[in-house]
């Protein structure tokens, strides 16, 4: 019976599908969605080469038969032909191609006498074709008597000659996205091996060379632990890898590149291995086209011995690992690798085949054949689409229900466990399947992980990626997902691209989901109808984030027709709101947001109110503050995923577009030291310390008062970005608070920008202006200190001769002016000058100080009209003093002659009328008049005020490319 909620829910469900579906077509049915390729050709007399430049994706690929190569691309567009058809390049003798349901093959005939090689470059598959013979290299000569040390070996055949090698071969290497590339630029073709074994990547060279990686980014030589081998005639580099990392090789010409990490390069050719009857004893062949020979390489990290079969390209490797009782092949990229266990094991290559045998035969008896295999050298699971999870027959349990069915599988998977590290496989993966089928798959993906500590091995199965990328994708760890799902183990299998589109999805990588789902169509109908429609919505959120409207309208009524629970339903419906939103057609969005935001659960309820209240708002229909407090109940009622982020965002935005930065902090802080695996996190951290930077580089802070700026930088100083736009943020705050005489606080933070952060120039130039605020704080001697605790040779001379003042100034304010006027000598500039002025004047050598500030007064008395600034106020004060207590008449006669009309606008009149009165004058100078007018006259603080305003009027920049002009330019406009 239907509860009485349930029927609710489907009631409310029912009035949502009437608004998803009842309106006017959001747009008409694209047309079938079909792939495209696009061919390019280029020729010289040597070789012609074809591009298809959609040839890349997954499932795409070549294989060769005799002469006629088979190009599979994706998609059902047909390739432009026209040019290959009409007039094939040299070496070609045709091409044509069929459409399959789901791809489309082009057959490309070489001409009698011509080779062909393939692979991928550059986002590309290429074919190039050459005389045959045409780029092979000379033989070289035969080698001598094996060492002792080589008894085991048997003979091999002659390596190529990739030409002379002079010094060291650089290895390429790069970070391109997700991946770490290696190129091995040699002079011409070298056949190579490239293999895993344990946790490295081998590639081994049919050449003698250096390779250096000593131009390797330090981060990554420690990452992986490069280690080259060097032969009589081989090169062989191995680097180390994380469990589970895909690798792609490709080749081009004479370049090997190794691509370790997530790869889109297509498959290689499987190499095949067989039976071998000509040997005198039984044994084993491989076919292996262009095989080259067999090397015998020490391995530094396990130490022992193993045999690379290197091969010319194309491209061809063994898709897994084989292991028998005598010796195991490798899983390899490129050639053969082998792991004897057999001291007597020979490898010999023979013209494209290479065979591996003993003296006494190889054990390979039908009971041999069947215990390496159940050691770990067979597949772990028959199935054509890896990642299909099959929970209808995984999760049945029998008659003795679901304890029974799980005792008697976890039985059987610990007695297959105790056999060791060679023991079968499937029963743990059975119960692996049964746990993950029955919806347990955090369970099921603690029996993988055991599974592939105790058996290596399991990690290069296609089977064991598929299960445990599908499962880590059902709870919800998409990155571990991710990592599996995107080896190239999987890359045909369209039931392992439908988890890969939706982890990608659920991760927010739209490109990678839409790459992912474009193939997996195919296995969409082998799952039930929950998980149809999770990957529907995940590839519809897709295409709208691609911007691909058209498509997602077309695939939105497939996901609404899955007959799913409510929830999922209600899921669904959010999305077709979205679609709406995004075509523009708000008002019927906003119906659907509005009604899902009264739905029962708040994972539906809270991000439908955030969009239903971001529309209202953008239409005026509620108040700034209305909507701050809906985005508040949001960001309240559901934590943890990516709406309570989009919360955030939103309602800092507000914030800062009412000018409140401080609640704008607040919210984006809000988060604390959660980051949910979500794109949005970061986008959160970004946000938060460009409003910083708005505030206190960019200006924002300086409409607040200078106190409540200290305030917020001292809450939210943790966002100051690192350099020098960091320092500039600090020394412009620290500028605001000397303007308002908070001198303690800008030392303090000058203090620790000094002590902390800065090193060179940027610390001698942040220490001078610690030092003048300490000096106009009337704190010399730290002003000393910091002058003296950052002293250097290499500083421009503008600095330079603004620390010696401000130096000087400050042994004279000790009381020590003999100090003073030794560190200005020869010094001509007017801050020297002043402060000599100064010292004479305190001094009281009224000879020198009276002729001092007349000078510094210049022909200022020739400008009546206007009137006199303070600091020539002053300057006319003290001459018009050191002239009367000198007695010199004559000199204050002509000051008074001069300048009597200004000192009457004057603002202190009275005194400079005072001081130039002359002797016969009834207000004639008396000492006792004289010391009440010095000590009107405070030196020290027409100094600091005169500071202050440089400080005011001095632009601060970011450090300049070259710093030391931009530190003397901006010594140079303190010195005025």
């Amino acid at each position: 019976m239907t509860s009485p909620s349930r029927s609710r829910m489907r009631v409310f469900i029912g009035l949502m599908l009437a608004l998803a579906m009842g309106s006017a077509n959001v747009a008409a049915a694209p047309e079938a969605r079909r792939g495209g390729n696009e061919v390019r050709v280029a020729q010289n007399k040597d070789l012609s080469r074809i591009e298809f430049a959609g040839g890349a994706g997954r499932g795409a690929g070549v294989r060769r038969s005799g002469q006629t190569l088979v190009v599979r691309l994706p998609g059902t567009t047909p390739p432009n032909l026209t040019r290959l058809r009409l007039s094939p390049p040299p070496f070609i003798k045709s091409v044509d191609y069929s459409a399959l349901k789901d791809a489309t093959d082009v057959t490309v005939t070489l001409a009698e006498g011509a080779d062909a090689s393939f692979g991928v470059a550059d986002g590309v598959l290429f074919i190039n074709a050459f005389k045959r013979g045409q780029f092979d290299p000379p033989p070289r000569p035969a080698q001598g008597a094996k060492k002792p040390s080589d008894k085991a070996a048997a003979p091999v055949a002659e390596p190529v000659d990739p030409g002379p090698v002079t010094g060291a071969l650089p290895i390429g290497i790069s970070r391109q996205s997700d991946q770490t590339v290696l190129q091995f630029a040699w002079k011409a073709p070298v056949a190579a091996a490239v293999f895993r074994r344990g946790d490295g990547v081998w590639a081994v060279f049919d050449a003698k060379a250096r390779l250096d990686t000593s131009r390797w980014p330090r981060e990554l030589i420690k990452t992986l632990q490069p280690k080259t081998v060097s032969g009589a005639d081989f090169t062989a580099l191995r680097v180390a890898i994380a469990p589970g990392e895909a690798i792609g090789v490709s080749a081009s010409a004479g370049t090997w590149t190794i691509a370790l990490g997530p790869s889109k390069a297509a498959a290689s050719t499987n190499i095949t291995i067989s039976g071998d009857e000509n040997l005198n004893q039984s044994g084993l062949k491989a076919d292996l086209p262009g095989a080259s020979r067999a090397v015998w390489i020490d391995d530094p990290v396990v130490g022992d011995r193993l045999v690379a079969v290197l091969a010319l390209a194309p491209i061809k490797g063994l898709a897994m690992r084989r292991e028998f009782v005598d010796m195991a092949l490798l899983k390899s990229f490129q050639g053969l690798a082998i792991e004897p266990i057999a001291d007597d094991l020979s490898v010999a290559v023979s013209g494209n085949q290479v065979q591996i045998g003993r003296p006494k035969g190889l054990a390979l008896s039908e009971d041999n054949r069947a215990k390496s295999i159940g050691r770990g050298g067979g597949p772990l699971q028959a199935a054509a689409m890896p990642g299909l999870v099959d929970f209808s027959s995984w999760s049945r349990t029998g008659s003795g229900g679901f304890i029974g069915r799980y005792n008697a599988l976890f039985a059987a998977a610990a007695a297959e466990a105790g056999e060791g590290s060679r023991a079968p496989v499937n029963a743990r993966m059975a119960l692996a399947r049964f746990l993950i089928g029955s919806d347990l798959a955090y369970e099921g993906i603690g029996v993988l992980n055991a599974l592939a500590k105790s058996n290596r091995a399991s990690l290069d199965e296609p089977d064991f990626r598929g299960l445990r990328g599908a499962a880590n994708a059902m709870v919800g760890r998409y990155a571990e997902a991710l990592a599996d799902l995107s080896g190239p183990e999987l890359a045909s299998d369209p039931a392992s691209a439908l988890w890969l589109g939706y982890s990608a999805a659920q991760s927010g990588q739209w490109d990678a989901a839409r790459e992912a789902f474009t193939p997996s169509e195919s296995a969409l109908s082998a799952f039930p109808s929950l998980w149809r429609a999770r990957f529907i919505r995940a590839n519809v959120k897709a295409m709208m984030e691609a911007g691909d409207l058209k498509g997602a309208s077309q695939l939105m009524p497939m996901a609404l027709q899955q007959n799913v629970e409510p929830l999922e339903r209600l899921k669904t419906l959010m999305v077709q709101a979205d679609l709406f939103d995004r075509f523009g057609d708000t008002s019927r969005a906003l119906a659907m947001y509005d009604a899902l935001s009264k739905a029962n659960s708040a994972q539906i309820r809270m991000p439908a109110m955030l969009r239903a209240t971001q529309i209202k708002q953008v239409r005026g229909k509620i108040s700034p503050a209305q909507a701050l407090d809906a985005y508040d109940r949001v960001r309240l009622g559901w934590r943890g995923d990516a709406t309570e982020l989009k919360a955030v965002a939103i309602q800092a935005q507000l914030y800062v577009d009412l000018g409140r930065y401080r609640e704008a902090l607040a919210v984006l802080s809000s988060l604390g030291r959660r980051t949910p695996d979500v794109p949005e996190a970061r986008q959160l951290a970004d946000d938060a310390s460009t409003i910083f930077q708005s505030l206190f580089l960019e200006g924002l802070a300086d409409s607040l008062p200078p106190i409540q700026a200290l305030a917020l930088f001292y809450d939210y100083k943790y966002l100051t970005p690192i350099g020098s736009d960091g320092d500039v943020i600090v020394r412009r705050l620290a500028r605001r608070l000397v303007d308002v005489d908070l001198l303690d606080q800008a030392a303090e933070l000058l203090k620790y920008q000094v002590d902390n952060r800065l090193e060179g120039l940027p610390r001698s130039l942040v220490a001078t202006d610690l030092a003048l605020v300490q000096l106009m704080n009337h704190q010399p001697q730290k002003a000393l200190l910091a002058i003296n605790d950052s002293r250097s040779t290499l500083l421009p001379a503008a600095l330079s001769a603004e620390r010696r003042v401000i130096e000087a100034r400050a042994w004279n304010e000790l009381g020590k002016p003999d100090h003073a006027l030794e560190l200005l000598a020869g010094d001509r500039s007017q801050d020297a000058t002043d402060i000599r002025n100064d010292i004479a004047w305190r001094k009281k050598i009224w000879i020198k100080a009276g002729p001092a500030f007349e000078i510094k007064l210049g022909d200022r008395w020739k400008n009546q009209d206007n009137p006199l600034s303070e600091d020539e106020e002053d300057s006319l004060l003290r001459a018009a003093v050191s002239y009367s207590l000198a007695k010199d008449d004559k000199a204050l006669n002509r000051l008074r002659q001069r300048f009597a009309p200004l000192a009457e606008k004057a603002r202190q009149a009275d005194a400079l009328q005072l001081a130039l009165a002359g002797a016969d004058d009834d207000r004639a100078v008396n000492p006792a008049r004289i010391m009440s007018t010095l000590s009107q006259m405070d030196t020290f603080s027409q100094w600091a005020v005169r500071t202050k305003q440089k400080f005011r009027t001095e632009t601060l920049k970011a450090a300049s490319p070259e710093p030391a002009k931009a530190a003397q330019a901006g010594a140079a406009q303190r010195q005025g």
